[in-house]
């Protein structure tokens, strides 16, 4: 559950970051790649959840309720 909100947040799998080093492609900050994030998935899980409260409109608070429902 951890993996699949963070890619719908926008988030860059490792597949991702694979494709854009192989293209010489700029890379994303590490702050956005998935498996940086992963070594806290229950805090990113939380935060999101809480974060519902504020994400009432907006393309963003539309993902993250599509995603958890």
């Amino acid at each position: 559950m951890s993996e699949g909100l963070l890619l719908s947040l926008g988030y860059f799998s490792d597949e991702e970051l694979s494709e854009r080093r192989r293209k010489s492609q700029p890379m994303p900050p590490s702050t956005l790649w998935v498996s940086s994030n992963m070594r806290r998935p229950f805090a990113l899980v939380g935060n999101a959840i809480a974060s519902l409260r504020t994400l009432r409109s907006g393309n963003l608070g539309v993902k993250v309720r599509e995603y958890l429902d």
